[in-house]
């Protein structure tokens, strides 16, 4: 993969972008942080959802967190968007962007203090 792609999806596409999408077409093992309040989707064999972040001292969890990222440590691809991993997004249309920079890949990793 090479450059920045954008991925979208309509409302009518009733998908989780993670799952249906990132784990289909790069089937590797994603880190996903994503504001999660109720409707957690169930575990998955390629997607890990991340419960808590910390840079230095300070640590806060995906409750207090309304970021959307994922990491694929594996071929070093990031994902920054503006869908939530929860079931009630499913309906919702929007997207976001893929780049691979194993460099960003591996820092965002380093925030990473606990996942599911």
């Amino acid at each position: 993969m090479h450059g920045v792609f954008h991925i979208a999806k309509s409302t009518r596409y009733d998908i989780d972008i993670y799952s249906d999408y990132l784990e289909k077409h790069y089937p590797h093992q994603w880190k996903v942080e994503s504001w999660i309040r109720s409707h957690r989707y169930p575990p998955s064999k390629n997607i890990h959802d991340i419960q808590k972040l910390q840079y230095h001292e300070r640590e806060w969890s995906e409750k207090q967190d309304h970021s959307k990222w994922a990491i694929c440590l594996e071929n070093g691809i990031y994902w920054v968007g503006d869908l939530n991993r929860m079931t009630t997004q499913k309906r919702r249309g929007g997207g976001g962007f893929l780049l691979k920079n194993r460099k960003i890949t591996e820092k965002l990793n380093e925030l990473i203090s606990l996942e599911l």
